[in-house]
């Protein structure tokens, strides 16, 4: 049976018994899991891998822990949908965006700080491939997010339970060869502490 790229929460019980009584394999569209991931980093590592192997047919290419100027980027993903740059937020309470600005309690990240990633990243792929390429910056929200999914000012703000499908729906935009040109470049950003510094030309 073809789940029909329906979103997560459009699906109902008889899709999955149906998925099931079919024995129906895993493959490039389709993972089981039992549980959703935890709090634990690795456990959301794992989540984002698949994440971006689904939204990205061909296989994505994800990077953890990315070093730059001033701390590191969480996730960058590539694949033929793009280059994502993926904050990860966790709280135990409520996340609310409101205007331009994530707002757990009283605590506010504002949208600059993660466009301001975005762009930094932008600069460092152009400096290693000649290119400028479009960076989206996506900030993951596990735990209580009401609202799912806010396309904000040049950030998009997704449920950590809904990334999957969301990176799923976004359209190639790169060529093969472009995608693996920039995920080499990331390969080596992550090898290399220094990447992450622009160089300028003596």
């Amino acid at each position: 049976m073809a789940l029909d790229h329906r979103r997560l929460d459009q699906l109902i019980e008889a899709d999955l018994l149906d998925l099931v009584t079919n024995a129906v394999a895993e493959g490039t569209t389709l993972d089981y899991k039992e549980e959703l991931p935890t709090n634990q980093d690795e456990s959301k590592r794992e989540f984002l891998r698949d994440a971006t192997s689904f939204a990205n047919t061909a296989g994505g290419h994800l990077e953890h822990d990315v070093p730059r100027k001033r701390g590191n980027w969480d996730h960058v993903a590539v694949g033929r949908a793009g280059v994502f740059v993926l904050e990860t937020k966790w709280s135990s309470g409520s996340a609310l965006v409101v205007g331009d600005e994530l707002r757990f309690g009283n605590i506010p990240y504002a949208g600059v700080r993660f466009r301001r990633a975005a762009v930094e990243l932008r600069d460092v792929l152009e400096a290693a491939t000649g290119k400028a390429p479009w960076v989206t910056a996506v900030v993951v929200i596990w735990g209580d997010f009401e609202q799912e999914i806010v396309d904000g000012d040049r950030v998009t703000f997704v449920s950590g339970r809904l990334l999957h499908d969301w990176l799923g729906r976004q359209p190639p935009r790169l060529s093969e060869g472009r995608t693996q040109q920039l995920a080499t470049a990331m390969r080596e950003l992550a090898n290399d502490p220094y990447a992450g510094h622009v160089r300028l030309p003596l």
